[in-house]
């Protein structure tokens, strides 16, 4: 990673296939880009990015220019909105999911194991050892 400090994305050829990559690097599977928000500050880091979808971080996209080099401001700054669908691919064993929660960031954990699906359980043993002749040594005292 190239970034020492944080900045925003310029959204010049910033479109659904940058949005992609980003929103995979998060750790999502779907987004789109927005524009109702507060606009950033700071350094503007990237600018013409131009990805392909396939990429696996935002910093392997395309980008003719250097990293600070560029011609907008932070009202042209990249904004998205991810989240998780409800079928996220399972062909990976050991990939989790969040699933049923009350938006994407909640909800029961999910494991993916020969292509599908499934809780993660967990197993409590508990053993109570019960002493009789102490109940009995009891008892005889009693009377």
């Amino acid at each position: 990673m190239h970034v020492l400090f944080s900045g925003t994305i310029c959204s010049d050829n910033f479109g659904q296939s940058g949005t992609d990559v980003v929103c995979r690097q998060l750790g999502f599977n779907d987004g789109y880009m927005i524009s109702d928000v507060v606009s950033g500050f700071g350094a503007i880091h990237l600018d013409d990015v131009d990805c392909t979808g396939d990429e696996q971080s935002i910093d392997s996209c395309y980008h003719p220019r250097v990293w600070g080099d560029h011609n907008c401001d932070h009202s042209d700054d990249v904004a998205v909105q991810c989240y998780n669908t409800a079928e996220l691919a399972c062909n990976t064993d050991g990939a989790i999911r969040l699933q049923d929660g009350e938006d994407d960031m909640s909800g029961r954990v999910e494991i993916c194991l020969n292509d599908q699906w499934g809780m993660i359980h967990v197993t409590i043993t508990i053993t109570i050892t019960i002493s009789i002749s102490v109940f009995i040594t009891f008892l005889l005292y009693c009377y």
